[in-house]
């Protein structure tokens, strides 16, 4: 806020797992230029089985809805972007991510909807093996 109050003029973004209550998106209407969430599943079995989220489709596509009716699509002025809604979403392997289900949500959502599919998941877990 104190950036806003000198002019300066720097989108403010809020970086989020996706999966924040409605009630708290409500409060921050008209704070943030940019969303930037993830969608980490089109699944709630593998939401469950591997973040112990619950009921993690529908909760994350309505926190999605409600930050794009208030930012909007993702706008871009010489190459920045400076409003709107970009999602990310991280490809993992077996299809445990459900990258299909997430891309047609997000295709109803708009046409226009930002997506940065990441596969930067490397599993190291088992190195010393």
């Amino acid at each position: 806020m104190i950036a806003r109050n000198i002019d300066l003029k720097v989108p403010l973004v809020y970086n989020c797992g996706g999966y924040e209550s409605l009630e708290t998106l409500k409060l921050l209407d008209g704070i943030f230029d940019i969303y930037m969430p993830d969608m980490k599943y089109g699944s709630d079995e593998m939401a469950l089985k591997y973040s112990k989220a619950h009921v993690y489709v529908e909760h994350c596509q309505k926190a999605l809805r409600e930050m794009h009716r208030q930012v909007g699509d993702l706008k871009i002025e010489k190459g920045l972007a400076i409003s709107g809604l970009l999602v990310r979403h991280l490809v993992l392997p077996c299809g445990i991510a459900s990258t299909p289900s997430t891309v047609k949500f997000l295709r109803g959502l708009s046409k226009d909807t930002y997506l940065n599919v990441m596969a930067q998941y490397h599993p190291t877990h088992k190195a010393g093996e």
